[in-house]
């Protein structure tokens, strides 16, 4: 969950944006998540507001369970619209706490680490990586020059007139222990969740892992390789060169 700089009525925020509001109360919304991680006070978005709980509000289409709900022919673009008002009218809680490295972490030349970064026992950064807030690195891990680690993924949706409306990510990304990261990869933070690398992977040169991704223990990503929007490859799995695995595809 993403924290707000001030609290807003839900009511209020579904006018802003000339949408109805459905709902037992008018909730105080105070930070906002994906669907699966909402919790009190939270707004999150889905197709559906099945088995969404009452102290959440939804923004979605079908009327079924939910309580409280903004409703909305296309919930992943408004929800989209909220995003940009809220960031530009109110603002997310950033963390600044300064990055934190074990003392055994070695840096190269030219290493950009953001505020709330966390590096573990024995990494080894090579030079002109950049690490962006939100990440975390686990122990004796790899990450090879001129990677970038955090920065946003690519989302956007279009306006009716057809203008691109950026997906404000906030989430981060997670890499487990004895991970390799090679050289000039990248790897997106994730939109309201973590884009994870698990103990063991093995990436290679010149790979782009997009916002979501779940990489699991022990798996293979080789040269040039892309992995689009919420890929999860399984445990083991070898992901040869070249390959192009579109999006929310499960290996």
């Amino acid at each position: 969950m993403f924290q707000l700089n001030k609290s807003i009525r839900a009511i209020e925020l579904a006018e802003k944006l000339n949408l109805a509001y459905e709902g037992g109360s008018d909730l105080l919304i105070t930070n906002l998540s994906s669907v699966d991680s909402a919790g009190k006070n939270s707004i999150t978005f889905s197709k559906s507001d099945d088995n969404v709980q009452d102290d959440v509000v939804v923004i979605a289409s079908s009327s079924n369970q939910s309580a409280n709900k903004i409703v909305s022919e296309k919930p992943r673009f408004d929800f989209i619209r909220i995003l940009e008002w809220l960031g530009i009218n109110i603002g997310f809680v950033k963390s600044k706490e300064l990055p934190k490295l074990h003392n055994t972490v070695t840096l190269g030349k030219n290493v950009v680490l953001e505020n709330n970064v966390i590096i573990g026992e024995g990494t080894i950064i090579e030079h002109n990586v950049t690490i962006m807030s939100g990440s975390r690195i686990g122990a004796n891990c790899l990450i090879r020059a001129n990677s970038v680690i955090g920065s946003d993924g690519f989302g956007s949706e279009r306006m009716p007139d057809g203008t691109p409306v950026k997906f404000i990510h906030l989430g981060g990304v997670k890499i487990g222990n004895n991970v390799e990261v090679g050289a000039c990869t990248c790897i997106a933070k994730g939109t309201l969740d973590s884009t994870i690398i698990e103990d063991n992977v093995k990436i290679d040169n010149l790979v782009h892992i997009a916002h979501n991704c779940v990489i699991k223990k022990g798996a293979f990503i080789i040269a040039s390789s892309v992995l689009c929007g919420g890929v999860e490859i399984g445990e083991g799995v070898w992901v040869a060169p070249n390959a192009t695995i579109t999006q929310k595809a499960n290996i």
